[in-house]
Formats: structure tokens, C-alpha cells, sequence
């Protein structure tokens, strides 16, 4: 019971911090272009 408790709340952890790198990563290319958008093809 406990375990199951732990592993929702790291798997809400992992979702709202792939929400924020994708969020960032999406800024970053924004800003830099071309050269971070090669860096985003390579990440997923």
C-alpha cells in the first residue's frame, strides 16, 4: 500500500517535471533557434 502511494507520487514528480522541461526546453529554442532546436531533436 505504501509502495503504491510512493510510486503515484514520483510518477506525478516526473510528469510536472517532464511539463517544466518541455516548457523550458520550448523557451530555449525560442531564443536560440536553430542550433537548440538540433539539441531538442536529440533529447526526444
Amino acid at each position: 500500500m505504501a509502495v503504491d502511494f510512493c510510486l503515484l507520487q514520483l510518477t506525478a514528480y516526473a510528469d510536472i517535471n517532464l511539463s517544466v522541461f518541455r516548457s523550458a526546453s520550448f523557451a530555449v529554442e525560442q531564443s536560440y533557434g536553430q542550433k537548440s532546436h538540433n539539441f531538442r531533436a536529440y533529447m526526444h
